[in-house]
């Protein structure tokens, strides 16, 4: 019987990883009449993740209604799915992307897979 080999345990031998730079947000409510609240970007995490470009191919058939420029496709621990949902910054290679508050129809799309996440990202024109 074949042993179950970790996808990232390769990975990491490998030094294929690549640096995700979260930054975790917090929302303080300043008038509880009108609900207003500001974000406060706390200090950054970073996480090391499989980081590739989508084609424009596979956006076609697969992923309807993403943008073909600038999108990533990230395969991080499952442990990191809190982390991505509640961060109100990401940075990859010093280019900011899309974050699960903010996306807006398919711009950030979480799949959880067995021990991982695949995460699809857009990239926030200027």
């Amino acid at each position: 019987m074949k042993e179950n080999i970790s996808i990232f345990e390769l990975f990491k031998t490998q030094n294929k990883l690549t640096k995700i730079i979260i930054y975790p947000v917090v929302l303080v409510e300043n008038d509880p009449y009108e609900h207003s609240t500001d974000k406060t970007l706390l200090n950054p995490v970073c996480v090391k993740g499989l980081v590739r470009e989508v084609s424009f191919g596979k956006m076609i058939w697969e992923l309807q209604g993403l943008k073909s420029i600038g999108t990533k496709e990230i395969v991080v621990e499952r442990r990191y799915e809190n982390l991505f949902k509640n961060c109100g910054k990401i940075i990859i290679d010093n280019e900011e992307y899309s974050v699960y508050r903010d996306a807006y129809g398919k711009s950030l799309q979480i799949i959880k897979k067995n021990d991982y996440l695949l995460i699809l990202l857009d990239k926030i024109n200027d």
